[in-house]
């Protein structure tokens, strides 16, 4: 797939790509409206930019789309690209040993308890052992600080799966699949028309 693909793809099949990347609709809907891009890394780029204007509520619900290590499968349509995409990322991590599996479940839950988000890592060729040093590691951090280390986590996953260098990006959306994410744009769409709702009432009562 190059960059010439992704310009001519239907709104559909673009949702899909870009939510293969990233589960943050604001991030999603970004990407669409900035099309058609220069080149492969082009698109890097202003992928980047847009991630860095990110506020919490969009890093939050990229963060939902990951499956926590060493845990549960995600089962949501609304989430199953990224979901599929990081489980693969995990691979390595879930050959650990039981110990190990079971290190990480509990260390997951004390994250979680302590932050909110589930502990986001690109975990691509890490170890179950070294991501569970930088799970403890990390643990002792400020919420503040784990946002911005799970923000620039996920940028790495997203870059590694659209391809920095326009390789290895996601492939074409299957014809069956398409119905999905038509319901996945309306619940998109919705969320947008909710948000800007609020903001609105907001500028009103100030």
């Amino acid at each position: 797939m190059n960059v010439i693909e992704i310009n001519e793809m239907s709104r559909e099949d673009a949702i899909q790509y870009f939510g293969f990347c990233c589960a943050s609709d604001s991030w999603i809907y970004k990407m669409l409206a900035a099309r058609p891009f220069k080149s492969m890394e082009n698109m890097k780029e202003i992928g980047d930019r847009f991630w860095s204007e990110s506020k919490e509520e969009d890093l939050l619900q990229a963060f939902m789309g990951h499956p926590k290590i060493g845990g549960h499968k995600i089962h949501s349509v609304r989430f199953k690209n990224t979901a599929d995409a990081a489980s693969k990322e995990q691979s390595s991590a879930m050959k650990a040993d039981d110990q190990t599996k079971l290190d990480l479940r509990e260390a997951n839950e004390k994250y979680f308890k302590k932050f909110g988000f589930i502990f986001i890592v690109f975990a691509t060729g890490k170890s179950g052992s070294e991501i569970l040093k930088l799970l403890t590691d990390r643990l002792e951090n400020t919420r503040e600080q784990e946002l911005r280390n799970a923000g620039e986590e996920q940028r790495r996953r997203r870059e590694n799966a659209y391809g920095a260098d326009g390789r290895g990006t996601p492939r074409r959306p299957k014809k069956r699949h398409r119905m999905l994410f038509s319901q996945q744009d309306s619940e998109i769409s919705e969320n947008n028309r909710s948000r800007s709702a609020k903001l609105r009432v907001g500028r009103f009562i100030n």
